[in-house]
This record gives structure tokens, sequence and C-alpha cells, in this order.
């Protein structure tokens, strides 16, 4: 077993990665230092040995000391968004799962989201914009996310006490993992939450709206390409009494879409950047 201990020179703390070990002459267990890690108040989780840093009992020690403030934590992040971002690109799932796992373990999914799997969304979009990487491999990046994703919204055990919310997109956009991205954040809230199949059309999407019966409607836009779909979406549901409409991305403040407005489509343009 390896774990962490503290030891107390001269007034000052420092910390040594140990082992126990079992010694058969003497039928007893004795420690072998495995890494000297220095003083308490520098000593970080990017110290362990790449071996022993996932384990439990190390991870929960760093995160009780909360270790992780200002030049550590940022480390630590751009760390977490390098490793995921090789992951992803390898199609090394599992490795992806397990930094997730690491980090959630020491804050919790939703930094995750915030700190790592957000920015390297948007580093494997801008590296497919600009050539760098090919759609199979942007597709396996995507694929990657969607599960880890998926794995958070599986675990979230609420019992919701909000409105029922449906997330679609509009026809012809392709938005599986944005839409993903929207329901855990609702689910969080306690909503439960409908997420319409990618691709739905608007009838689809009006008959989910008369079986689920939704309070709220989100729209999901990812661009200025999907501006008509998402106002004749709209118009549709205004249609519907006593449903709340809004619009936007993942990552934009929710701008909520008023009825029979004759500057809709000017609405849906800011609620891209809002």
């Amino acid at each position: 077993m390896v774990y962490i201990r503290e030891k107390k020179v001269k007034g000052e703390k420092y910390l040594y990665l140990v082992e126990s070990v079992w010694d058969t002459e003497k039928s007893t267990s004795k420690q072998k230092i495995v890494k000297y890690l220095g003083k308490i108040e520098k000593a970080k989780l990017l110290d362990i040995p790449e071996k022993f840093r996932n384990l439990n009992n190390i991870i929960k020690y760093f995160s009780e000391k909360k270790y992780y403030e200002n030049d550590n934590q940022n480390k630590i992040i751009m760390t977490f968004r390098e490793n995921l971002e090789n992951s992803l690109m390898a199609g090394n799932i599992s490795g992806a799962e397990n930094l997730f796992e690491s980090y959630s373990k020491i804050y919790d999914a939703k930094k995750f989201i915030g700190d790592i799997l957000l920015p390297v969304k948007t580093r494997i979009d801008l590296l497919l914009r600009k050539n760098q990487i090919s759609n199979g491999t942007h597709t396996v990046c995507y694929n990657g996310m969607l599960k880890i994703i998926q794995g958070i919204i599986d675990s979230v055990n609420l019992k919701p006490k909000k409105d029922k919310v449906l997330v679609c997109s509009p026809y012809g956009q392709q938005s599986i993992l944005e839409n993903k991205l929207v329901e855990i954040q609702f689910a969080w809230k306690g909503h439960r939450v409908v997420n319409a199949p990618s691709f739905s059309s608007i009838s689809d999407i009006l008959f989910t709206i008369e079986r689920d019966h939704p309070g709220i409607v989100f729209v999901t836009i990812t661009g200025r390409n999907d501006i008509s779909n998402a106002k004749r979406l709209i118009e549709q549901i205004n249609e519907k009494d006593n449903i709340q409409i809004f619009s936007g991305t993942h990552s934009t403040k929710k701008t909520i879409v008023q009825r029979n407005k004759e500057n809709l489509e000017e609405i849906l343009i800011q609620s891209l950047s809002n």
C-alpha cells in the first residue's frame, strides 16, 4: 500500500510518499520511502509518480489539504487538459474516463466540465476548422466526450422538483454533444430533462411537446447558419401555451425568446454571444 506520510523536523512539516512492504524475515510490515516530496506547503499532486497519482487515498489527501491554489491549480488544469486531449485523439476512452474520475474526486463533475472538457472541446473544434485534424479524428473525440457526459448524466441522483425541460435543435443541426451539455446543466438544477433526438423535424418536436408537456423548451443553436431553422421552430412552438422558450448554447446565458417578437432573428443572434 502506498500513502502520504507527514514528518515534522525543527518545526517544519515535510511530506514523503511511502509504501508499506512485508518483511518476511521479521514477519512484519515496514515503510519504504518511494519519494521525498519536500515541504508540505509546496507539495503537489504532480510530484507523485504517475502510477500512484490516481490512487484514491492520494487524491483524497491532496484534496483535503486544499493544495490546489494559484500556480499549482493552473498547472494541474493545463496538465489534465493536455492529457484529456491526447486520450481523446488516440481514441483512449478509458484513459479519458480515468482523467474525469481523478479530477472529479479532487473537485467535482461540474468543475471537470468547466475547467477541462469545454476548453478541450473548443480546441478540438478549432483544430478541425484549421484542417489540422480529420473529420474522423474529430468524431472520435466527440464520441469520447459524449461517453463521459452521458456517464455524468446517468450518475445524477436527483429528485426533479422543477419544470420538465425539452432540449432540442433546429432541423439539420447536428448538436448531440451540445444538447447533452445543456441537459446536464438543467439536471443539476433539479429539472427532469427530455432530449429530442438529433435531426428531429418540427412536427417531431411538436409531438414531443404534446406528449411530455414540458414547462421549458431550450432550443440549442451553435452558429448563424442555424438561425433561420431555429426561427421557424420557435415560431411553431410559440403557438403552444404556458411554455417558456429559451435559446443559446451550452456556454451562454440562456436567452428567453419572447412571444410574437418581430425581431426574433436578432434575439437569436444575440443568444449566441450572451
